[in-house]
């Protein structure tokens, strides 16, 4: 089987990677590379809290012709990623919830991140773009 086939629906490895990219690239000071932040820790939670429901996987193979009970996979995923500032040793924090439980929009993406004196969150069921950015930025 190839390897879409089997990841496909999993949510930390098909949308967290996106939640967890989105919120380096925002914590990323401008005038730095992208990968300029060191991640310190990241810690996860998966869940299987709708698709793994009887009722529902047998929802889910009679209309869309897909059989979770054979490969199942979480449909909830949340998370933090530590950043440290190698520069000045501030420490940034991005968390994200990410799922594919939503009956209507069919996914969400959320992710935030905080730092001294700014922050930013974004949802993908709600818009726009929030972002907060303090009086002094150190």
């Amino acid at each position: 089987m190839a390897f879409a086939q089997l990841t496909w629906r999993e949510s930390l490895l098909d949308m967290g990677c996106h939640s967890i990219a989105v919120g380096r690239y925002v914590l990323t000071p401008a005038d730095k590379p992208l990968l300029y932040l060191k991640p310190q820790s990241v810690t996860a939670d998966l869940g299987l809290l709708k698709w793994g429901q009887p009722a529902w996987r047998e929802k889910l193979l009679k209309e869309r012709g897909v059989d979770y009970a054979k490969t199942p996979a979480e449909d909830f995923a949340t998370g933090m990623v530590t950043y440290r500032n190698p520069e000045t040793g501030q420490m940034v924090k991005s968390p994200f919830a990410d799922s594919w439980m939503f009956e209507k929009q069919g996914l969400r993406l959320f992710m935030d991140g905080m730092g001294s004196g700014y922050a930013f969150e974004i949802n993908t069921l709600v818009s726009p773009l929030n972002v907060f950015i303090g009086d002094q930025l150190l």
